[in-house]
């Protein structure tokens, strides 16, 4: 496959449900460069933290650990705050749910619900304090995947201009919007180097670029 054809490739994996490890390894290999060095917990650290907070992990959330516990201010953490291991909170200081990450203003967190832990993959929802929002991603994985693709454009280097969608011919959307899902959320592109963020109805685009 050449080097222009990677974006859609990238794109149609997601649309097609490939493996979500994978993709978050190779996303993170493209954004950040093949020579990017990325740090995770060990299984006796993750262990620990289980012990300390009372509850087991999902294999989900532990396989976040091993790969990325370490690295986490490096690959996210741009706008929100993703829990870092040592972060976790027992259930009964956290409205009886797991929190794995919390709003850039402390206003929202998202956490499983402690009947969801046993998953191997399970949800993540949204809350306000005590109040529920909603569902947010119906697994661990896609959360994790969407709040890696959010924080890197987050965290790049972005221009804003003017655009209209005949503008993003040739550029691949995402099948999902990486952030906050409403009426007025912003569609997702990824090209050969860069991820776009579109808002339609201001006719405007986002480009932030990859790493080199």
């Amino acid at each position: 496959m050449n080097k222009s054809e990677r974006h859609v490739d990238f794109a149609r994996r997601l649309v097609d449900g490939d493996d979500r490890w994978t993709l978050i390894d190779d996303f993170v290999r493209w954004w950040y460069g093949p020579e990017f060095k990325i740090e995770g917990n060990t299984d006796a650290e993750i262990d620990a933290a289980e012990e300390r907070i009372g509850v087991k992990l999902p294999q989900s959330l532990r396989r976040w650990y091993r790969y990325a516990g370490k690295s986490i201010s490096s690959v996210s953490n741009n706008q929100n705050h993703l829990l870092r291991l040592n972060e976790l909170q027992p259930l009964e200081e956290t409205y009886g749910r797991l929190h794995v990450q919390i709003e850039n203003q402390a206003v929202y967190q998202w956490a499983i619900r402690a009947d969801d832990l046993a998953q191997e993959d399970p949800p993540v929802h949204m809350f306000m304090d005590s109040e529920y929002i909603g569902p947010f991603r119906p697994s661990t994985s896609q959360w994790l995947l969407c709040d890696l693709i959010y924080e890197a454009f987050a965290g790049g280097h972005s221009v804003e201009r003017r655009a209209e969608r005949s503008d993003l011919d040739g550029c691949a959307r995402l099948p999902w919007e990486p952030g906050i899902e409403d009426d007025y959320a912003p569609e997702f592109y990824i090209t050969e180097d860069s991820l776009i963020e579109f808002s339609e109805p201001y006719s405007i685009v986002r480009i932030a670029e990859r790493r080199t």
